[in-house]
């Protein structure tokens, strides 16, 4: 029996570094990224526990496109408000969740699930929830980010309806901040069992080189760090 964290829309892995921590006792870390760019940025992250699979997860088997490919909240849904550089779209696969997450289930696992997925929640939680395996799980962490997706808002209605029941199920909103901070203190509350902040390692420990210099620069010194982005992103225009 392990104790498994998985990352559903693992970005640049900011939420794994967070996972990582050794405070958490996780054994095996699982970041799912259908960005080949998020993929690759994962892959920076220098941790033997961490396994990192490039694929998007629903409640079918599929190749779809990946609007805003790379860019802070891409999405499976061209309609999404507020996406970053639209047309920038990759080709990405598909899995059921159900299928892609069960083996870990099975084994009887300790699991922990984290979902920000820019919509693709949906289908993945109806998915788990139809299969009974959404009880499974130690504890799961939903950012609703299909609130943001027009053609989404009566199916995440009927989800969050759906998931009343669920006392292992904690949304974004149940704390005071989203994204990896929030969830840290779900991590806290759910493992910790307190959010007294513990001692932690500094993230950029568990970055290969150049990219712990980087994160020591971003925490350091941000404004030379975004100048730099900000140098970096019109060498890419």
């Amino acid at each position: 029996m392990k104790k498994v964290f998985i990352d559903i829309g693992a970005h640049f892995g900011e939420s794994i570094l967070k996972a990582l921590q050794p405070c958490y006792g996780f054994d095996v870390v699982v970041a799912y990224e259908p960005s080949s760019l998020g993929a690759r940025r994962v892959r920076r992250i220098s941790e033997p526990r961490l396994e990192v699979r490039q694929m998007a997860l629903g409640n079918k088997e599929s190749i779809v496109t990946l609007f805003g490919a790379g860019h802070l909240g891409g999405s499976l849904y061209g309609d999404k408000q507020g996406l970053l550089r639209r047309d920038d779209t990759e080709i990405v696969t598909l899995r059921r969740a159900s299928t892609e997450l069960g083996p870990f289930l099975d084994e009887g696992n300790e699991v922990f699930l984290k979902i920000n997925c820019e919509g693709g929640e949906i289908e993945i939680l109806q998915d788990l929830a139809f299969k009974n395996q959404l009880t499974k799980f130690s504890s799961v962490y939903v950012d609703w980010d299909s609130r943001k997706v027009p053609s989404l808002q009566i199916a995440m209605l009927e989800t969050q309806e759906l998931l009343v029941n669920y006392n292992n199920v904690f949304h974004a909103h149940d704390f005071e901040e989203t994204g990896w901070l929030g969830v840290e203190h779900w991590l806290d509350k759910t493992i910790l069992k307190s959010s007294t902040p513990t001692y932690r390692l500094p993230e950029h420990n568990f970055l290969r080189q150049p990219w712990r210099s980087i994160a020591f620069l971003k925490k350091r010194a941000p404004r030379v760090f975004r100048l730099l982005v900000r140098v970096r992103n019109r060498i890419r225009l």
